[in-house]
């Protein structure tokens, strides 16, 4: 049997979920690479739902952070 969706939005009250963990990018905007003048900069935090898809989260977090090799911090 098939199963029929509707078009219409759902009206019924969202699910709510738990952020975890967070990720925070620091976001800086230059002329170029060389350039000391900051033409911009803000702040990105994304929330993570550790509870719902945790290797996913772990993976990000460990992604975000960066890799440290022989004591020396790579992204």
């Amino acid at each position: 049997s098939k199963e029929v969706v509707s078009d219409l939005p759902d009206s019924s009250a969202p699910t709510r979920y738990t952020i975890t963990h967070e990720a925070v990018f620091d976001i800086v905007i230059k002329d170029h690479i060389h350039a000391n003048e900051i033409l911009s900069k803000g702040r990105v935090v994304i929330g993570l739902f550790g509870n719902i898809v945790p290797m996913t989260v772990l993976n990000f977090i460990t992604i975000t952070n960066g890799i440290v090799r022989s004591n020396v911090r790579q992204r």
